[in-house]
């Protein structure tokens, strides 16, 4: 009776497995199981791309990196988390509005989802199949950390997130910050529109994926300042900053730098972008100014944006005032990017017509 009693609980608790995974995916996933190749076999460090054959959209193959200088790429992060997945899923299918390329025969803007090896098949597959645009999948490596730098030193974790997801988030945003620009998957490309997972376009925009003017190397739209009941990611931020403007180089944007400054002294808080788009000029960014200040940030004491979790929105503001003058920085919102709650799979697709 024991004996069929055990028998009867495992095939009870493999039925509720099974249903579990046909429910939620491969809920058991282990990194590098995927069949997919990424990379080619012969050169590991060449991308395959996908989409590059419209008879055979899954077929990677690799592309003459030569050929994409002072090119654009859309550029984002994700993990292997389901919902994040489905978020990007929707993010790259509203691509199909970035209308800035279309005429462009030569060179339809390419895709890049850097992720940490441990897609499945069936997410790279959707992944691909959400957009016509050529697609591939770097490696990033987001567990490793600058040296000296304790994870179990960071400061208090906000918004009831564990302090792995706080930890996660703020590796996402020391590589767009710094590590992304060394990247060889970014190198060959001269402009860089970087999206989150949970961006989306609802309707047509007339430049994007290209800047909005040619000649500027920033754009995010300025939407005010950081909320004054989540200041504890400030802390430190603008005297740490203004301590290193001291030392290293003066505001290249006196005006935009005043801007900061005074909001903090008189309000206590700092202007942010929301940065869940950005489009950058690569080269601009690894300029050796812009370089030291971001590995200041976050591969040196005090390991402010991994420590103390410094606000991505306001640190993107700040740099603006410091290392862009006025006409190298478009600060007005893109037509048609939604953000958040307008980018939820259901409203979304109650709105608009979603062409592949």
């Amino acid at each position: 009776n024991i004996r069929q009693k055990h028998i009867t609980l495992s095939a009870v608790l493999l039925t509720c497995i099974i249903s579990l995974r046909n429910q939620f995916g491969l809920l058991f996933y282990r990194p590098n199981r995927n069949t997919i190749k990424l990379y080619t076999p012969d050169h590991p460090s060449r991308l395959l791309y996908f989409n590059l054959n419209t008879d055979a959209p899954h077929d990677g193959h690799p592309i003459e990196m030569s050929k994409l200088k002072h090119n654009t790429v859309i550029a984002a992060v994700v993990s292997n988390d389901i919902n994040e997945v489905e978020k990007l899923k929707n993010a790259l299918t509203s691509l199909h509005h970035l209308r800035g390329d279309d005429d462009d025969a030569e060179f339809t803007a390419h895709v890049l989802v850097f992720n940490e090896g441990d897609l499945s098949n069936h997410q790279i597959q959707t992944l691909i199949e959400c957009t016509r645009r050529p697609i591939a999948f770097p490696y990033v490596d987001l567990s490793s950390l600058p040296s000296g730098f304790n994870p179990d030193n960071i400061d208090a974790v906000q918004n009831k997130i564990s302090r792995e997801q706080a930890l996660r988030s703020r590796l996402v945003n020391r590589f767009w910050l710094n590590t992304v620009w060394t990247h060889p998957a970014i190198g060959p490309y001269g402009v860089v529109m970087k999206v989150d997972p949970h961006s989306c376009f609802m309707e047509d925009n007339e430049h994007l994926p290209h800047p909005l003017i040619s000649y500027s190397e920033y754009h995010s739209q300025y939407i005010g300042h950081h909320p004054s009941n989540e200041k504890i990611s400030l802390d430190g931020l603008f005297n740490y900053t203004a301590e290193w403007l001291l030392r290293v180089k003066a505001a290249s944007n006196p005006m935009m730098w005043q801007y900061v400054k005074t909001t903090w002294q008189q309000q206590g808080t700092l202007p942010i972008f929301r940065t869940g788009l950005e489009v950058f000029g690569e080269g601009y960014m690894k300029r050796n100014g812009i370089r030291k200040y971001v590995d200041d940030l976050t591969e040196r004491e005090p390991f402010g944006v991994l420590s103390k979790g410094w606000n991505y929105q306001a640190l993107r503001f700040m740099m603006a005032g410091i290392f862009f003058q006025n006409e190298m920085i478009v600060t007005t919102k893109a037509k048609g990017y939604g953000w958040e709650e307008l980018c939820e799979k259901d409203k979304y697709d109650a709105r608009f017509k979603r062409p592949r």
